[in-house]
């Protein structure tokens, strides 16, 4: 509904600008997951307001995605390969799975350690997001520990998730190019 309101008072974005927007809303979800470790009580639990709220945002980028790469992979492929495409499209969720399981591998440690992304650069955005350092975390129970590990592996692919549909938009103008005027 929302895109054909737009198409009548002429301000429906392009689908690159889609893309990007979904990317986004996408990142911000899980961003919205790591800020919850900031209303964490003595138990680390935090308040399901932030799940909620972080799946309706997840919900709306997945939305801006799944639609609208239906219909550029019928509009941009060849006649001939369209059934082929679409199956390509369709097993991006297998690759997708595969590797969501990969990337909660990095959420599980053992007692006493802390993940891949409490150092650094990525240790810093955690840091930022959370409002947990890997060294007062580490002083803490096992329960915040795992909230953490959890918390800083949302905040860090959440961000990067945003930066890479900020420059999907940024890119807008090359990629539209490649489209040939599909819209």
């Amino acid at each position: 509904m929302l895109w054909t309101y737009l198409t009548k008072v002429n301000k429906n974005p392009n689908s690159v600008i889609k893309f990007g927007l979904g990317l986004f809303f996408l990142g911000l979800g899980f961003v919205i997951f790591g800020v919850s470790a900031q209303q964490a009580d003595e138990f680390a639990k935090t308040p399901m307001f932030y799940l909620l709220f972080g799946y309706l945002v997840l919900t709306i980028g997945e939305l801006f995605l799944s639609p609208i790469g239906l219909s550029k992979m019928t509009e941009l492929s060849p006649i001939k390969y369209i059934a082929f495409i679409m199956g390509v499209w369709f097993s991006a969720n297998f690759f997708g799975h595969f590797f969501a399981g990969k990337i909660a591998n990095l959420t599980t440690v053992k007692e006493g350690e802390i993940g891949v992304f409490a150092e650094g650069f990525f240790g810093s955005v955690s840091e930022f997001i959370t409002g947990l350092s890997s060294e007062v975390v580490i002083q803490k129970n096992e329960a915040f520990q795992q909230l953490y590990n959890y918390v800083s592996v949302y905040s860090n692919f959440g961000v990067i998730s945003m930066i890479f549909g900020l420059l999907v938009i940024f890119l807008m103008k090359p990629i539209k190019n490649m489209m040939q005027n599909v819209h």
